[in-house]
Order: structure tokens, then sequence, then C-alpha cells
């Protein structure tokens, strides 16, 4: 539905004021009955009572990030380019702001160049972190200048035994507001994966579905150091496995600098946006990561539009293995959108 928003106001020095708001951080613990109320003790009896921890970020939709974005994307429009306020921000372009979130001193990173757990996710004895996939519903568009609050809560912690040893997995839901109607913009999902043993295990993973023989649109993306290294940087995104190829292979033991799953959930969501049919308007998406890309090999982001008003996009690797007429790998990447 149209949501009435008030002027948007183009005077540096309210931008200014909004900057400053969004370096103020809430975090709101959780207390738990269970132990002596220290946070040591309560990872220790159970990372589950981690369930309903928040925190509240402020940031304000800035032009230059936005064209910052823009051309890190390997498809971008001249008009993304050059911003102005009041454009409508492209999902899930939205991941470049509250970066703010990881601005800490490097003695609060681990050695991976992460955060280290326990400052908002459960601190876990286990040394790989991943990014599972995530689920995002879109309510009103995000626009460039937009004052946003968004609201970040824990809401599913869950140890399991899998195939490549034991794992945690970690649900985070994340609200996003605009501060000045307080109307919600956008809710979202995130889903986290800590994974014990080394980077080998990946390769442990159950291989993924076979991506389509065909497609309405295909795109052959090649992720160099370039494109992870600035990605990185608009995310504010330390984790060393993206950009510090001798720490990828050497310590974490992968084949080389693993692609964000962020980025290719950014790609395929790009897909969409190419696909989306004329007058319509996207309400959900929705993606999982099945195994990790790698700056290895080159993998191909695609989709197809379904007639009742669904997006199915994928993504994989290139290989040469052949089924027929056409190259069918197993599936990195698979996401849903769907279309009123």
């Amino acid at each position: 539905l149209p949501m009435l928003l008030p002027a948007r106001p183009h005077s540096p020095f309210v931008a200014l004021s909004r900057s400053l708001a969004a370096a103020r951080t809430l975090f709101h613990h959780r207390r738990s009955v269970a132990g002596n109320g220290n946070d040591g003790d309560r990872d220790a009896v159970d990372p589950r009572l981690w369930i309903g921890h928040k925190r509240e970020l402020r940031d304000v939709v800035n032009p230059g990030r936005v064209s910052c974005m823009s051309a890190t994307l390997s498809a971008c429009k001249t008009r993304e380019l050059n911003p102005e306020i009041g454009d409508v921000v492209p999902p899930p372009w939205h991941w470049s702001l509250f970066t703010h979130e990881q601005a800490v001193p490097p003695n609060q990173l681990g050695e991976d160049g992460f955060l280290k757990p326990g400052e908002f996710l459960p601190r876990a004895a286990l040394p790989h972190l991943l990014w599972g996939g995530c689920s995002m519903s879109f309510y009103h568009p995000i626009h460039v200048g937009d004052p946003l609050r968004r609201v970040d809560t824990v809401v599913s912690v869950e140890p399991k035994q899998g195939r490549t040893g034991k794992l945690l997995l970690v649900g985070v839901r994340q609200e996003t507001f605009h501060e000045t109607t307080g109307a919600q913009l956008m809710g979202e999902k995130q889903d986290f994966v800590f994974q014990g043993g080394n980077g080998k295990a990946w390769k442990m993973m159950p291989e993924g579905p076979r991506a389509p023989l065909t497609s309405d649109l295909a795109i052959t993306i090649v992720p160099d150091p370039i494109l992870l290294f600035r990605f990185s940087a608009l995310t504010f995104n330390a984790h060393r496995i993206h950009y510090d190829r001798p720490y990828a292979v050497e310590v974490e033991g992968y084949p080389g600098l693993m692609v964000h799953g962020e980025l290719t959930a950014t790609l395929l969501l790009d897909i969409v946006r190419r696909l989306k049919p004329a007058g319509a308007t996207l309400t959900h998406f929705e993606c999982r990561a099945i195994r990790p890309l790698f700056d290895t090999t080159p993998f191909v982001v695609a989709g197809k539009v379904s007639q009742h008003g669904q997006c199915e996009v994928w993504a994989s690797p290139v290989t040469d293995e052949k089924n027929g007429a056409g190259i069918v790998p197993p599936m990195a990447m698979r996401g849903w959108a769907l279309f009123e």
C-alpha cells in the first residue's frame, strides 16, 4: 500500500546530525536465571540461553554508499551510480548499512578477523562461521536519504551433529523501520552456521540439486580478489577468508578465497530484479546456501520466472561436467522470489 512520508530534508546539517545519531548502538542483554548470571556460565550451560538477545542500530542511507555498491556489482545502472535523495535503494543493498555494528577495536576481533562471538552472537567453541541464508519480506521501499532503525533479535540457537561434525545454527531476525514515521520497511531473518573441524570439512557437505538446464537469464561471474575485497569493505566485513589468501588456504584449509554468501545472494536478487514482470512488486525473497563458492572458478547466477508470480534463482560453479545438451552442475545457492 502507498505510504506518505514527510519531505526528506536536503540540509547537510540534518544529514550530519543523523549520521552522529547512527553511531549510537544500544545493546539489550537478556538475563538468565541459569548459573550465576556470568556470561561465561551462561554459555557453558546452554548456548540457547542467547535466544532473545537484542540490539538496536541506527543509520542513514548515504548516496555515496549506494553508488559504491552499484559500482562494485558486475551489472549496474547509470542512475544508481549517481543516486539522488529520494531514489529507491535496490534490495539487498541495505546490507551495506548498519556496518558500525562491527566497528570495534582490533582486540575484539578473532584471529579470523570476524567479531568475536559473545558480543551479539553466542560464544561457540567452533572455529568456522558461515552464512547459511536469509529470508526477506518487503513492505515499503527504502530510499536514499532515509533515516533507519534496525532491531536485531537472536530467535533461534540449535546445536546439531552434521556430516562435517558439530554445528551450531543461529537465526537472527532483523526488523528495519523508518526512523521518522515508525513504519516497518522490511523484515529479515539471517541464518549463521558455526562449524567445527577445519576448512576441508566443506568437501563433506552434501551436493545440492542440479541446476536447471534452461533459464530466462544467466550471467557468469568471475569472483576476482578485487570484487571480494570491495564487497568486504562495503559491508565492513573483516572476515579474512574473503581477502587473505594465505590465511584462507593455509589456516582455514579452503582451496582459495571464499565468495561471501551475501554477495552471491545480492547477485541472485539482481537476477530477480531483471526478471521482474512489468508492473509487479517484489514482496518476498529467500535463499539457502548449499555449498561455498571460491575464487578458483567462475560461477553462474541464473533464474527463471513461472506463471504463478514466482521466480526461481540459483548460483552454481562452472564445471566441465555435461549431461546431454547442457552443463548441469550442482547448485551452490538456491533462492525464490514472490511478486504481486
